[in-house]
């Protein structure tokens, strides 16, 4: 989890809004205790760093609805 969390923190850093640095930092958290509690952990760490790469594009292109379009999907895994 650690991959996904510090990407998604350096996203929000660069971004520089710090509303939104500071729910993504109680959101990790959050997510934290939940992996914790429950032993899950959303994904394998080769399919976020791939989630990832593909994410860094659409933001290297400024293709923005792409960019938004991944990110939802990075972050509406279900537990199955």
């Amino acid at each position: 989890s650690g991959l996904d969390l510090s990407f998604e923190a350096k996203v929000a850093e660069i971004g520089g809004n710090e509303l939104i640095i500071g729910l993504q930092k109680q959101i990790h958290q959050t997510w934290i205790k939940a992996w914790r509690k429950y032993g899950f952990v959303p994904e394998k760490k080769a399919v976020l760093h791939e989630e990832h790469l593909r994410i860094l594009d659409a933001l290297e292109r400024r293709d923005r609805q792409e960019a938004v379009d991944l990110i939802v999907q990075h972050v509406s895994k279900n537990i199955d």
